[in-house]
C-alpha cells in the first residue's frame, strides 16, 4: 500500500519484503553458513504492540524475531532453550539395555542415547526416519533419512556411518525393518 508495511513468508526459510513484494530478502538465512533460524516454518504471528517483532515457529522450535526494515534483516531469539522436545517418526530400543534408545525425528536427525539417558547424540542429519538395532548384534544399528537414505553404524562409538542406501528413491519417510527383528 506504499506505507511502512512489511510482508513475511515462510516455508523453508523466512523471507521478508519491505516494498510490498517487489523484492525479497532471506532473513532466516536457512541452509547457509550464517543461518539465523531453522527451516520448515509453520507459524508467524505479529507481536501485539511492536510491529517489528513477531513469533516464528518451525521444526526447530519457537523464536522471537525482530525485523529491521531499513536493512531488511532480522534477529532471532530462541524461546525454547532447554526444552527437549521432538516429533518422532519412529523409535527403537536396544534389545537388552534400556539406556540405549534411538529415534528418527522430524527435521532433527536421529537422537540416540548410547548408555546415558541424560546425554543424547544426533546420528546423521536431516529428517531422521526409521531406525533399528540388529537384535543379534545390537552394537550394529541402522538409521534412515528422508528419501530412503540408509546408514549402518558398526558400534555405539561409530561416528562415521556407512551409507548403504539402495538405488532409487522411496517415500519421504520410508519404513526400515530388519527381518526377524520384530
Amino acid at each position: 500500500n506504499g506505507g511502512n508495511d512489511a510482508v513475511f513468508v515462510g516455508l523453508i526459510t523466512v523471507a521478508a519484503s519491505s516494498d510490498g513484494g517487489a523484492t525479497w530478502a532471506d532473513v532466516g538465512l536457512t541452509y547457509t553458513g550464517s543461518a539465523k533460524w531453522h527451516n520448515d516454518q509453520h507459524y508467524i504471528a505479529n507481536h501485539p504492540t511492536d510491529p517489528a517483532r513477531m513469533l516464528v515457529g518451525c521444526d526447530g522450535g519457537l523464536a522471537d524475531m525482530t525485523y529491521n526494515g531499513g536493512a531488511n534483516t532480522a534477529t532471532f531469539t530462541m524461546l525454547n532453550q532447554g526444552i527437549s522436545d521432538e516429533m518422532f517418526y519412529e523409535i527403537d530400543l536396544h534389545p537388552s539395555d534400556a539406556t540405549r534408545i534411538m529415534g528418527g525425528t522430524q527435521d532433527n536427525a536421529t537422537p540416540a542415547s548410547r548408555g546415558n539417558l541424560s546425554s543424547w547424540d544426533n546420528l546423521y542429519a536431516g529428517d531422521g526416519c526409521w531406525c533399528a538395532f540388529d537384535r543379534n548384534s545390537p552394537g550394529t544399528h541402522y538409521t534412515t533419512s528422508q528419501g530412503i537414505s540408509v546408514y549402518r553404524y558398526d558400534s555405539d562409538n561409530d561416528s562415521s556411518p556407512t551409507d548403504i542406501s539402495p538405488a532409487g528413491s522411496g517415500a519421504f519417510v520410508t519404513p526400515l525393518i530388519i527381518a526377524g527383528n520384530r
